[in-house]
């Protein structure tokens, strides 16, 4: 079983374009889910899976010079990017992480590449209600699958959401087998570590600021004892609940 580690990244984001190149503490926001990413065990580095368009330029430019596998495809059809990108690596099964989570967790996501069996097609956390964790803004976790189940969701009537979001037929179809994992006790369902808006962003520099490239466990605890930091999250998942609702 051949692994490797993903990394969704684009520079056409809609709420905050050009974000993955942002400035985060010693370089940009893709350099702290690249090293981080770099800690999940898999049998090959992590690979930067972007778009052939011209935005995504730039960062095929940061991955040459940061000396950093890349994969080139489709910026709509994600989910071909991604089947193309494993298939022409030869890998078995794809750890997929995006390159908007700054604190994705190693650990966590080391936990999840163990769990998958034999008989599993998808690997992932979800809440305590039964939601995929991978949907909420919580910023720490990736997700496992197959490269054979993305190929046969990729030649079945998958609809947009599934081309977009890569292992939403995963989960969202009875005849792909997951295997979940809840989300850890200590991790709240409020959490929101994820980079959607200029908001957000600001708040995970001072989060940096104050706990460096800390364990999403660390960071929780320091945001159950800094008030402020704990208010400026709050403001950020406000933000994104309105604009979820709008």
């Amino acid at each position: 079983m051949r692994t490797a580690v993903l990394i969704q990244a684009r520079i056409s984001s809609v709420r905050l374009p050009g974000k993955v190149l942002h400035p985060f503490g010693d370089g940009t926001i893709l350099d702290r889910v690249y090293d981080r990413s770099a800690r999940i065990p898999a049998d090959l580095r992590p690979i930067v899976v972007t778009s052939t368009t011209a935005d995504d330029d730039a960062i095929a430019r940061h991955c040459a010079t940061a000396g950093w596998p890349l994969f080139r495809g489709s910026l709509t059809n994600v989910l071909e990017r991604f089947v193309s990108c494993a298939t022409s690596a030869g890998v078995d099964v794809v750890i997929r992480v995006c390159a908007d989570n700054p604190y994705v967790d190693p650990a966590l996501s080391t936990a999840l590449v163990g769990g998958i069996g034999p008989a599993h097609d998808y690997a992932g956390y979800r809440t305590p209600d039964g939601l995929p964790a991978i949907r909420t803004g919580a910023g720490v976790f990736a997700e496992v699958a197959r490269t054979t189940a993305l190929m046969r969701l990729l030649t079945a009537d998958c609809g947009p959401m599934d081309r977009e979001h890569v292992t939403w037929g995963l989960y969202s179809r009875p005849e792909f087998a997951c295997h979940w994992v809840d989300t850890p006790a200590w991790l709240p369902e409020t959490l929101r570590l994820t980079c959607d808006y200029r908001r957000d962003y600001d708040f995970l520099r001072d989060v940096n600021g104050r706990c460096g490239d800390a364990s999403a466990a660390d960071v929780v605890a320091r945001l159950a004892t800094d008030a402020p930091l704990a208010a400026a999250m709050a403001r950020c998942r406000a933000e994104a609940l309105a604009a979820a609702a709008a």
